[in-house]
């Protein structure tokens, strides 16, 4: 069921923007119509010259269909920049995010692709309305495990450098070994709703 976004806000304030239950006393900053709140990926906006109105963007939605650009000025208010998505390409249910690449001038999104697995794709922007062709990611040594989410930003003493620090997935199935994962019984019980690979999938940070 999808659910509302919130923010800094709940940090001993309300927002008040949307009321929920009957109540505006809560730090939600996005509704579920909106159709970015899966996922919703917010960032500071560091390129030179970006408008104030615009200061704050975020990525958000999920497949089918692809991701929205949100904008705001304060972090906590927000409008969609356009009504359709503007990334359409990839596995958008895990976290997807984007950041002002200042080495390079332009924006660049990271989100979960299929390519004998689960892996990551790029895609790049100058306006983040209009996204080039998302292209996997190359690795060396090559890639041996499938690749979940990926958190690739900007390393902050050296920005010319992308340092992503990805979720590995791991499923080798009911083995001799999965009897001690945490949770056992209740991994046995996941199994049973017709996706075993919810009880016998393991993730970990690369």
């Amino acid at each position: 069921m999808p659910r509302a976004a919130t923010g800094s806000a709940g940090r001993g304030q309300s927002s008040s923007l949307f009321e929920v239950a009957g109540s505006r006393d809560n730090n939600v900053i996005l509704m579920p119509d909106s159709g970015g709140t899966h996922n919703f990926c917010p960032f500071l906006d560091t390129r030179p010259g970006v408008p104030a109105a615009e200061r704050y963007k975020a990525v958000g939605g999920s497949a089918p269909g692809g991701l929205f650009a949100f904008v705001s000025a304060d972090g906590i208010r927000w409008k969609k920049l356009r009504d359709k998505q503007v990334i359409t390409q990839g596995a958008f249910d895990s976290q997807n995010v984007a950041f002002w690449d200042a080495a390079r001038g332009e924006y660049r999104a990271y989100a979960r692709q299929f390519r004998n697995g689960r892996d990551i794709v790029t895609c790049t922007s100058k306006d983040f309305l209009t996204w080039t062709e998302p292209v996997f990611l190359n690795y060396t040594p090559d890639r041996t495990s499938e690749l979940y989410t990926n958190q690739v930003q900007p390393y902050h003493r050296a920005p010319h450098l992308l340092v992503g620090f990805p979720t590995r997935y791991t499923d080798r199935g009911w083995t001799a070994a999965t009897a001690f994962l945490p949770q056992a019984d209740f991994r046995r019980l996941c199994g049973t709703t017709g996706e075993p690979r919810l009880g016998t999938a393991v993730t970990d940070a690369c």
